[in-house]
């Protein structure tokens, strides 16, 4: 399960996902901008399921700020809901999942770079962190405050050409491997794996 400021994701063991709560950005991603969840007899089985590509079965969900992702058991990743700033990663500031036909296999694939894919992602502020399966970290979205980490206080994810093999890795520094990412309004943590290096002394 995934719940994040205004609304709530589940998973289940069948690899549905049902969302409820607040919709204005179509983060519940069915099609509609309508609240679920606050009248009676809309949860349950009432609850639509969402609809993805036939061959994406989802293995986790991300419930972020107005927005939801979810990672496949391809490594492919997705997201819906507000796209102001590019924090969808497609290249432009539109909103999925607001307006019918905007899910399902209308709903693109997230460029990553060649041979790349999502092993850890956050999505709580207006941007997006992933790390890798290179154990690189990208981040896109807003970064008024630097929480990109980009060494700059541009947008990345908002127009052409800025994801994918074009939106640079984080710079951590020599010998660190991330471990897990997360992030805050503004800001953006990551926890690195420790590495211990052994010598062998000769007497």
């Amino acid at each position: 399960m995934a719940y994040r400021n205004d609304h709530t994701c589940a998973l289940s063991p069948n690899f549905d996902v049902k969302c409820w709560g607040t919709n204005g950005y179509g983060q519940l991603g069915l099609g509609h901008t309508n609240t679920i969840g606050n009248e009676t007899f809309s949860m349950g089985d009432n609850l639509t399921l969402l609809v993805f590509e036939s061959s994406f079965i989802p293995k986790y969900i991300f419930s972020g700020k107005q927005r939801t992702c979810s990672l496949s058991f391809n490594d492919d990743l997705v997201c819906w809901g507000r796209n102001d700033f590019g924090q969808l990663g497609y290249e432009d500031s539109d909103s999925r999942g607001n307006d019918p036909s905007e899910m399902g296999s209308y709903l693109p694939i997230i460029d990553l770079g060649s041979n790349l894919y999502a092993i850890e992602l956050t999505t709580t502020g207006d941007h997006s962190c992933s790390i890798l399966s290179n154990f690189e970290v990208k981040c896109w979205g807003l970064n008024t405050y630097g929480q990109l980490g980009l060494g700059d206080s541009y947008l990345r994810g908002d127009s052409a050409n800025e994801m994918g093999d074009n939106l640079i890795n984080v710079n951590l520094g020599t010998g660190l491997v991330p471990k897990k990412v997360s992030s805050g309004a503004d800001h953006t943590v990551l926890t690195f794996l420790v590495l211990f290096a052994h010598s062998l002394l000769m007497f």
